[in-house]
């Protein structure tokens, strides 16, 4: 089975519908990360990354809800696994921009994700081709960054595992891209879906902002708990 095969075989089931799906999902998952991305304070890459997490595993479950694309919710905690076909899936974000080279990037994280890889499939003198068909266990992997929001999404098929971490994809196919018109086109592509008001992403200030006392009925900005982060720290 050719490289046009293999990916004939994933776009019959990853059809343009199922990935404007996940991609909208990750789009708004991004956009609120970066809204309450703000480093004056105290945030940085590891609460960004934490955050991104939580969003992503709620938004794309909604979507899991709302939608008729045959997707369906697998297991939620302690690890998030959703299926789309015969296909179970893991999310994990592999790097901060659409220039990286997707063949080495690779979730950060060790432990559950180790699941993810099928090793049978990749024995001494079973062909490639053969195992990538043949594979059900899938990595939906996204770049992006607190300024940028989301850049790139891939589908891979995770191949090696070292010291518990994912070092090899034994496939990789792009799904979405910033700027290109690869599989599902534009950068908007949230907007097919409603949106109540566009995102403000905040900057750092080059000066500290003056305090001022907050009238009670004022206070209306949403409190981010950082729940079950035990729980879920091997995930992110």
């Amino acid at each position: 089975m050719e490289d046009a095969g293999v990916e004939v075989g994933f776009r019959s089931v990853f059809t343009d519908s199922v990935v404007k799906l996940l991609v909208a999902a990750l789009v708004r998952a991004y956009d609120t990360a970066c809204e309450h991305h703000v480093p004056d304070e105290g945030a940085d890459e590891q609460t960004f990354g934490f955050n991104l997490y939580k969003f992503t595993v709620h938004q794309v479950c909604r979507a899991i809800e709302t939608s008729d694309c045959g997707l369906s919710l697998a297991e939620r905690r302690p690890r998030f696994r959703f299926r789309v076909g015969d296909y179970e899936l893991a999310c994990h974000s592999v790097g901060s921009s659409e220039h990286q080279n997707i063949e080495t990037s690779f979730p950060g994280n060790d432990g559950a994700v180790g699941e993810m890889v099928e090793e049978q499939l990749w024995l001494t003198g079973v062909p490639k081709a053969q195992g990538v068909e043949r594979a059900r266990k899938l990595i939906l992997a996204h770049l992006g960054d607190p300024e940028g929001g989301l850049r790139a999404v891939y589908l891979c098929v995770p191949g090696r595992l070292k010291h518990g971490k994912i070092v090899e994809w034994q496939y990789t196919l792009a799904l979405w891209i910033v700027g290109t018109e690869s599989a599902v086109g534009a950068r908007d592509i949230a907007a097919t879906e409603e949106v109540a008001a566009p995102v403000v992403r905040l900057k750092q200030a080059d000066t500290a902002p003056q305090a001022r006392e907050v009238p009670e009925e004022e206070v209306a900005a949403p409190v981010i708990r950082l729940l079950d982060e035990a729980e879920d720290e091997e995930e992110r």
